[in-house]
């Protein structure tokens, strides 16, 4: 998972994972089976308790860099949408008590500890998507309260990570299905993936392109972390899918104005055929912690106050994203993920001096996406009308075909055919 926490992860953890292929959640690293690596993670150190020291604070990022509370001063906090978690689980810690759903966990620790997050990963996740400190109104959200991009939203915690952050591919794909299957039951609009790999298998690029390419067509915005391997390498997969919502990695320097902003150095680009949509905020974001995990005892420099972790990575862009998806969802009913998509990408500030590569179209902006126009849903529109055409001239041209391909091709097609299914 696209994610800098700075776990100092050894092989030995990972040996009893009995998967061809590995994702490692808290790292976006995936490995082969035969070769388990390891990433060179950031480390963020807390200096100070006070959260609103911190560019990274969720404050800056809501009322600052994206905007996103605009959209709450116009009625917009993501109610009624649901955004599945797909990652280490979450702890219904303050902040997040209240808007958990328990989905389903498909994680190798889950019969130990269900649903629980080990890792911390999916805490700080959640935090940043749909956080939202107890009783508060989001219009009256200041530096020293907690809210995530989309405080009236909720979040459903599909458990696939275990305390290690290890997850087979196979889980995730069935994670994905699920809440493919459970959309409407959970009101679920968005999925986050902050995780990938880069594994050269084809089966393996394959299995997870079908995966979320099925959760897209079902209506659902797919939100995936780029990754953290820098300039000049491909996307991680599923990024890789050109459907999806590829994110990166950026640093808005509290301000909305991108003139400061620049492209996290961690942050993947992609390539001119395949980069990311959009960045969005991933430097030392101040979110929730899950207590007693993984995260935190190998980064205990990392914590700020009793509540809060640093975390940086294209990981904590997408959960901006995704938060800001399920904005959007609550603005426009029935709004399609081409639709989101598009009006993401078209509303974006560009960053000056990055690379198209490496930003897309540049700083999400939901300032300018709250009073834009929804794109028109052209993409639904082509296949509606093959069917209609079809059946008019098939009459038409058949007696004048059928009499003349009949004799040529049955001689030779029914030989070859019949025994082969008998």
């Amino acid at each position: 998972m696209a994610t800098n926490w700075s776990i100092r992860r050894r092989l030995g953890d990972l040996t009893a994972v009995a998967v061809a292929v590995v994702l490692v959640i808290a790292g976006l690293a995936t490995t082969d089976s035969d070769a388990l690596v390891p990433l060179s993670m950031e480390s963020p150190t807390a200096e100070t308790a006070d959260v609103a020291e911190y560019p990274g604070a969720l404050h800056w990022i809501t009322d600052e860099i994206t905007a996103a509370d605009e959209f709450w001063q116009s009625g917009y906090t993501g109610a009624g949408v649901g955004v599945a978690v797909i990652d280490t689980g979450v702890a219904k810690v303050p902040g997040l008590g209240g808007q958990v759903i328990d989905g389903i966990d498909f994680s190798f620790d889950r019969f130990a500890s269900p649903f629980v997050d080990k890792n911390g990963h999916g805490t700080h996740m959640s935090g940043i998507v749909a956080g939202r400190d107890a009783g508060t109104d989001p219009l009256d959200v200041d530096s020293s309260t907690f809210a995530g991009m989309a405080p009236g939203a909720h979040i459903v915690n599909v458990k696939v990570g275990a305390g290690n952050g290890a997850v087979g591919v196979g889980q995730v794909v069935r994670a994905i299905d699920w809440t493919i299957a459970n959309r409407d039951a959970h009101d679920i609009g968005v999925i986050l993936l902050a995780y990938g790999t880069n594994s050269a298998r084809s089966r393996v690029i394959h299995t997870l392109d079908l995966a979320v390419q099925r959760a897209w067509d079902a209506g659902i915005v797919v939100i995936v972390a780029g990754g953290n391997d820098g300039p000049g390498l491909p996307l991680r997969h599923p990024a890789t899918n050109t459907s999806v919502i590829a994110v990166g990695s950026a640093d808005g320097n509290t301000t909305y104005t991108t003139d400061d902003d620049v492209v996290s150095s961690f942050s993947s680009c992609g390539t001119t055929a395949r980069h990311v949509d959009l960045v969005a905020p991933g430097k030392s974001v101040v979110s929730l912690r899950s207590p007693g995990s993984a995260s935190e005892l190998a980064n205990p420099n990392a914590l700020v106050g009793d509540r809060f972790i640093l975390g940086s990575g294209s990981s904590q862009s997408a959960a901006v994203v995704a938060g800001a998806a399920a904005l959007i969802i609550d603005q426009r009913p029935g709004i399609t993920p081409d639709q989101v998509k598009s009006l993401l990408v078209d509303t974006a500030q560009a960053i000056p001096g990055a690379s198209t590569t490496c930003q897309g179209a540049g700083m999400i902006d939901l300032g300018t996406a709250l009073r834009a126009a929804t794109p028109a849903a052209t993409p639904v529109e082509a296949p509606v009308e093959a069917p209609v055409e079809a059946p008019v001239e098939a009459p038409v041209e058949a007696p004048v075909e059928a009499p003349v391909e009949a004799p040529v091709e049955a001689p030779v097609e029914a030989p070859v055919e019949a025994p082969v299914e008998a």
